[in-house]
């Protein structure tokens, strides 16, 4: 049964596919890196607010690294719900960064991440 959830995600992957190929891009599909900052600075993990932006600033760097021999121009990174609290902290580092929001619904979103949760061993 293909639902609404489906359907979004398979435009939104088809998107993704036809950029990576017809653009000179590369495509980063949600990079962990900054959930997993997130997760620490929101635990108290992190000594300060400032080294989780430090913290932040590297890992969008090292993500964003150039690499030799390829003709990329641009740079497209799908960040997940859970990171979505550090754009306005990552445009503030990078304020020429063009920056385009396409969301899923939260509660599709929230129950699929309930199920994998549910099957992952503990």
């Amino acid at each position: 049964m293909i639902t609404d959830q489906h359907l979004g995600d398979s435009i939104h992957e088809a998107s993704t596919q036809n950029t990576s190929c017809s653009l000179q891009v590369r495509v980063m599909s949600e990079p962990w890196a900054f959930t997993h900052l997130n997760g620490l600075y929101c635990q108290g993990l992190l000594s300060s607010e400032a080294e989780y932006h430090r913290l932040l600033r590297s890992a969008l760097r090292v993500q964003c690294k150039p690499e030799k021999d390829t003709e990329i121009t641009h740079i497209l990174l799908k960040m997940n719900n859970w990171a979505t609290g550090q754009f306005p902290i990552l445009k503030r580092f990078f304020p020429d960064v063009t920056q385009m929001f396409i969301t899923r619904h939260l509660r599709p979103s929230l129950l699929s991440y309930v199920k994998v949760m549910q099957v992952l061993p503990r």
